[in-house]
């Protein structure tokens, strides 16, 4: 009897150790279901970091913050319109307290890469009752000096994606897609 118990118990045991492993953090996928995206509102911090190299691109701290306020709620409403398919109003909120906008020459020659970090609220628009609420901190993935391909390799690669790439899209569609895949599970 002693010999089976152990065995019973290493099952059991691997059992909870295996489930603890499969789970994985909760989206509001069906939270949401019953609900339609009517609106879309960004607030950022009046003491955000915007990044070492902002005024290497001539753009002041008011100009960007408005900038990427109207680009993500832009791109918020758009992208994540599909996660909503009711019929009840809902309106998300995002509030910006983290940001790194890396200028195009922090992205060339020194792989700077931009993140976004914020709290994303969602409200039922007639009760402003929040439904739910996450803290999501988003970095872009395409700039970097990784690998064994050599330094003028990089900078090149570089060079290329900051001149292609505006500054803020890659980093508020990150965020935007994190938001996503959340609403959506």
């Amino acid at each position: 009897m002693p010999r089976n118990w152990r065995r019973l118990t290493t099952v059991a045991l691997v059992a909870v150790l295996l489930a603890g492993c499969m789970t994985t953090q909760a989206g509001i996928g069906d939270q949401v279901g019953g609900y339609t995206l009517t609106s879309v509102e960004v607030t950022v911090d009046e003491n955000v970091r915007t990044g070492v190299f902002e005024r290497l691109d001539d753009i002041d701290d008011e100009e960007l913050a408005r900038q990427f306020e109207q680009r993500l709620e832009t791109v918020m409403y758009s992208a994540l319109g599909s996660s909503f398919s009711g019929e009840q109003p809902v309106h998300m909120s995002v509030h910006v307290n983290e940001m790194n906008i890396a200028s195009d020459a922090g992205r060339a020659f020194f792989g700077s890469e931009s993140y976004i970090g914020g709290s994303v609220s969602v409200l039922d628009a007639t009760t402003r009752e929040v439904i739910a609420e996450r803290y999501f901190r988003e970095q872009e993935k395409d700039v970097s000096f990784t690998g064994n391909i050599g330094i003028l390799v990089e900078i090149t690669k570089n060079v290329i994606d900051a001149g292609s790439n505006d500054m803020l899209d890659e980093a508020i569609e990150e965020f935007a897609e994190s938001v996503k895949v959340w609403l959506d599970t």
